[in-house]
């Protein structure tokens, strides 16, 4: 009886866990779609308790990409809210090629990049979305490669070794892709030309939401070329990537500097905290 007992109990647990988890399709900006022929990749998700969900992300031919935690996750992408572990894989491979901790959207506390064979080839310090204190990168042996300071994702120097530990002249592990007006002159293109619809700008008078800010990323190639602009996190999930329609056009026709990691371009994610939309309290 009791051995009857147990295998109920077990094979209940097993319909209870499979309750909880549901595969979806996702669009090129990872929002849930209904149909897998417009589909670019597919999620498992697994929700674990009201405060988190945690998401398997896969190619379509079944490929495990990424994996994250979230406290919030929704048919939406800027709806939805990172707050925990990710681990990013090495395409085709289970083998993690970064792991980063989220609270609300932004990168915060220790982050760690890997070689294809599991060996850590640098390990830094996130806070609010950037890369501030130290970072030490290793060569595939474990030696020092580099040691150096970040503030805002903006290297402050440091010391380069050879594989012998010779010292060579300084170059940053990180260099962030750079605007040629700089951040203050991106800021005014993507101001110029976000747009409030008549609905949202009701729906913050209504609620006396005279200001929203959201963190957007702007994804720049090897080449420098921006291809995609995406919300990262939103005061109000109706400032959204409609706010921004018009900013990806205007912006797809500039070049940036690419980002740079270890003296090699590649496609980075150009990070821009608190854009603001205000409207003015009613008189």
């Amino acid at each position: 009886m009791r051995r009857l007992f147990l295998v109920f109990f077990f094979a209940l647990a097993s319909v209870s866990m499979q309750a909880q988890q549901d595969t979806l399709y996702l669009d090129a900006q990872q929002n849930v779609i209904k149909k897998k022929a417009k589909a670019s990749s597919c999620a498992l998700v697994q929700e674990e308790s009201k405060q988190k969900t945690t998401v398997f992300f896969y190619t379509l031919n079944g490929k495990l990409t990424q994996s994250s935690e979230y406290s919030k996750f929704k048919k939406q992408a800027s709806s939805r809210i990172l707050h925990g572990e990710t681990h990013y894989k090495f395409s085709g491979s289970t083998q993690d090629s970064l792991f980063v901790f989220y609270t609300n959207n932004r990168r915060n506390g220790l982050a760690t990049y890997y070689y294809p064979d599991g060996a850590i080839m640098a390990q830094g310090q996130y806070k609010d979305g950037m890369l501030n204190g130290l970072l030490q990168q290793f060569y595939p042996n474990g030696k020092t490669k580099r040691q150096e300071i970040y503030k805002d994702d903006v290297s402050q120097g440091g010391s380069f070794l050879s594989a012998e530990g010779t010292p060579l002249e300084f170059t940053p592990f990180y260099k962030r892709a750079e605007y040629a007006n700089g951040i203050n002159g991106l800021i005014q293109v993507i101001s110029h030309n976000m747009k409030l619809s008549k609905g949202l700008i009701e729906y913050m008078a209504d609620n006396k939401l005279y200001k929203l800010t959201a963190d957007i990323g702007i994804w720049i190639d090897p080449k420098g070329k921006v291809t995609d602009l995406c919300i990262l996190r939103t005061d109000d999930p109706k400032f959204n990537e409609e706010c921004f329609d018009q900013v990806l056009p205007a912006l797809e026709g500039q070049t940036f500097t690419p980002g740079m990691i270890d003296g090699k371009p590649v496609q980075t994610l150009f990070f821009i905290k608190d854009i603001m939309c205000s409207i003015s309290p009613a008189r």
